[in-house]
């Protein structure tokens, strides 16, 4: 019975999936619907990477994410400025894009266009509602505490948090972390990835020591 009432509404009702992409067509209408994992909008991006819903990145044309990182919901890689040396901070006065300025007064049209982009790291786990200024840098492997707002260029395996973002610790000690980066394990080839045993880090050094001996890295 489900068959043919399908059947009998389907010129009409529609739902279909492509990927992460949800189709709801009804009629002439149809809608998308992004689902989780959602995979952000950019030139330049990794593999296995996804965010939450709402990730605001204002200069996707070179904004960077490396790969296996992960966004939380609500998160900020860029922000839009404003002068705060002119008579007022509003972009009604400065910049054409409202329709509000005279053509004959000058536009610096340089501060909604001219967004320094950020460099996001692989491994590296950005909480909810985190808000990264213009230009920042985030290392590998670095996590970002929810609501934090970062400042400042992240290090490689830091965990930082708070308004402004601050080192709490590192999540590995130093000669890991030079291990790590030297590995840059997230280049391998998927099917070596796979099999690295993720949940022991002295385990998945050697496994990833030796690859490296036999040439198989990338």
């Amino acid at each position: 019975m489900k068959q043919v009432i399908n059947k009998i509404l389907s010129p009409f009702y529609k739902i279909s999936i492509k990927g992460n992409i949800k189709k709801k067509r009804i009629l002439c209408f149809t809608k998308k619907t992004r689902l989780f994992p959602f995979v952000p909008e950019i030139k330049h991006i990794g593999k296995c990477t996804y965010s939450g819903a709402d990730i605001y990145i204002p200069n996707k044309e070179n904004t960077v994410i490396g790969s296996f990182t992960s966004i939380g919901t609500g998160v900020s890689i860029g922000c839009g400025t404003h002068p705060i040396e002119y008579l007022s901070s509003s972009p009604y006065l400065y910049t054409k894009k409202f329709n509000y300025k005279s053509p004959n007064m000058r536009s610096h049209e340089e501060w909604i266009e001219d967004i320094a982009p950020c460099k996001i790291g692989n491994d590296v786990w950005i909480g909810d509602g985190v808000l990264i200024m213009n230009g920042i840098t985030i290392g590998d492997g670095a996590i970002i505490g929810a609501r934090a707002v970062v400042t400042k260029d992240v290090p490689p395996y830091a965990i930082v948090g708070g308004v402004p973002a601050k080192i709490i610790r590192y999540r590995f000690d130093e000669a890991t972390i030079t291990k790590l980066l030297e590995l840059e394990w997230w280049n391998l080839p998927d099917e070596i990835i796979k099999k690295i045993p993720y949940d022991n880090i002295k385990e998945a050094l050697n496994y990833l020591g030796h690859k490296k001996k036999l040439n198989l890295f990338v």
